[in-house]
């Protein structure tokens, strides 16, 4: 693996295993490029780069949508893009190698409880996996926290609105209303 100035002003890393050229990437600083020799060079030896998960969800959540954007559909990674904004701030803040089913479980909770639908909860399951698995295709953590969980049940609590008196259904409205026959109506 080497890191090269580019005639721009840039630094390039070329990966290579032997021979063969695996991927080359250009970066602004010097340091971003040595930071990816080191996670190559410890992803090519088959482990996971301790220091890589010292990075924040919060930091890493932006670099894994611009990923996603080119693998889903539109309609996906917009409604992917959700993401940091649905994230609680106490898993957010977490460095990624701190997150657990534990972090998970309470996000979910908590979304459920600040009145998301458990559909809409499972919705923000699905893309936090995707952002969990990305990082573990990268080698920033050795396993998916948020597969050992599961979507509380039940809706949250929610504001309920009156009824207009029109619309509102009780037995004394049904039976009081006059029939044309005299006669119950049916089908």
């Amino acid at each position: 693996m080497s890191v090269c100035k580019t005639p721009g002003g840039r630094w390039r890393v070329v990966v290579k295993s032997g021979r063969q050229q695996i991927a080359s990437r250009t970066f602004d600083t010097r340091r971003e490029a040595t930071a990816r020799v080191a996670r190559e060079r410890t992803a090519l030896a088959g482990g996971v780069d301790p220091r890589a998960g010292r990075r924040s969800v919060r930091v890493l959540l932006p670099e894994g949508l611009a990923e996603r954007e080119h693998a889903v559909s539109r309609k996906t990674y917009v409604s992917d893009s959700s993401l940091p904004r649905l994230t609680p701030p106490a898993p957010a803040a977490l460095q990624i190698g701190a997150v657990t089913d534990r972090e998970v479980t309470r996000a979910l909770i908590a979304l459920n409880r600040s009145g998301l639908a458990e559909s809409s909860v499972n919705r923000f399951r699905a893309p936090l996996s995707a952002f969990f698995a990305w990082a573990i295709r990268e080698r920033l953590i050795a396993s998916n926290p948020v597969t050992t969980t599961r979507v509380p049940t039940g809706r949250g609590v929610r504001a309920v609105t009156p009824r207009s008196p029109r619309t509102s259904w009780s037995p004394s409205a049904w039976q009081s209303q006059p029939t044309t026959s005299g006669s119950p109506t049916c089908c």
